[in-house]
């Protein structure tokens, strides 16, 4: 299947037009910023923490749909390490969890 267009318009034709849904598809939309403004309810700070050697911050978000805690790397660059998404709407609650420790940055 050929796709011409914005990864933005990928993910919202995949889930209006398919109805498929990517957990992670919040944090790559081109302005995240806007994505969370849509849906946001409340969202707390609760404190650096360690997540596999490596200090971060622990961020928790309420959205409209789901819950999502978010672990964002607090020395050097400012990259996700971790989150977990409560889908708070869906029958039992069921949760996605990603690990994100080998990130590669441009160059080769």
């Amino acid at each position: 299947m050929e796709f011409k267009g914005s990864t933005d318009q990928l993910f919202y034709d995949l889930s209006e037009k398919h109805d498929l849904n990517f957990p992670i598809a919040d944090l790559l939309y081109s302005n995240v910023s806007n994505t969370f403004q849509k849906s946001l309810l409340s969202s707390e700070y609760t404190g650096e923490r360690t997540f596999q050697g490596v200090k971060t911050h622990h961020l928790s978000l309420e959205t409209t749909g789901a819950d999502w805690q978010i672990w964002i790397e607090a020395d050097g660059s400012p990259l996700p390490r971790r989150f977990t998404i409560t889908y708070v709407n869906d029958k039992g609650e069921p949760q996605y969890l990603a690990q994100l420790d080998q990130w590669s940055l441009g160059g080769n």
